[in-house]
This record gives structure tokens, sequence and C-alpha cells, in this order.
């Protein structure tokens, strides 16, 4: 169909106008890629707290650091011995 726009550049809206059928979205190669990226992270993220669990033992928390760490060790609090 030579001289109709491309349905990945047009507008949601606008694809009704035109006569296309249907309004649905479609989605850009930019947000897959966010989505994809997101799902990534999320993943390797719970991958590496999985693998510090299990090889070491210790406590530890997962989030970025100001270094990029996604996991960071903790030290537990011990009751101070002395009652203060």
């Amino acid at each position: 169909m030579a001289g109709m726009p491309s349905p990945s550049i047009v507008q949601p809206g606008s694809m009704s106008m035109m006569g296309y059928q249907g309004s649905g979205y479609v989605a850009t190669p930019d947000i897959l890629r966010k989505h994809q990226e997101e799902y990534s992270l999320k993943q390797t993220g719970q991958m590496v707290m999985s693998q510090a669990l299990s090889a070491t033992p210790g406590s530890y928390i997962g989030m970025s650091s100001k270094y990029n760490n996604s996991v960071v060790p903790v030290l537990p609090r011990l009751a101070n011995p002395q009652g203060h």
C-alpha cells in the first residue's frame, strides 16, 4: 500500500481517522526496550541476591548503592551487654 504511513509512526488516536480498523496502541521500540531493560535488571538483581544468600553467611539488602552495587552487606545490631 504505497502512500500510507507506517502504523508504527502513526499516533494511536489518528489511526481511526485515517480509515484503519481498530484503534489499538502500537508500542514503539523505545518503550519495549525500556521494559526489557527493567525486567533484565530485576532478574539480575534477584539472581545476585540469591547467590549471595546461598554462598556466604550474613545479612544482605538488595538495593542500588552509591557505587552501583546491587547487593549491600549489612551488620546486624546486637544488644548492648551493659544494658545502656
